[in-house]
């Protein structure tokens, strides 16, 4: 698999901090379904803010990627 180096736009920066936000705000969310005792939705909602993490985490991620493994030539 090769993977492309390039700059990061106005576009990755806006759409990494939207991931970010939503990831804190969905965190936020599972815990109070948490408390409240709602446990599917806690489980449920916390799956999806760990996953916008990890989108907001995605060039950090590629750039691990192709430090342990190279760019795949």
């Amino acid at each position: 698999m090769r993977i492309r180096k390039r700059e990061r736009s106005l576009g990755d920066m806006i759409s990494t901090a939207v991931f970010a936000g939503m990831g804190l705000w969905l965190g936020g969310e599972a815990l109070l379904a948490a408390e409240a005792g709602v446990m599917w939705k806690a489980v449920v909602v916390g799956i999806c803010a760990g996953l916008s993490v990890l989108a907001a985490l995605r060039h950090v991620i590629a750039s691990l990627w192709l430090a342990l493994f190279g760019d795949g030539r």
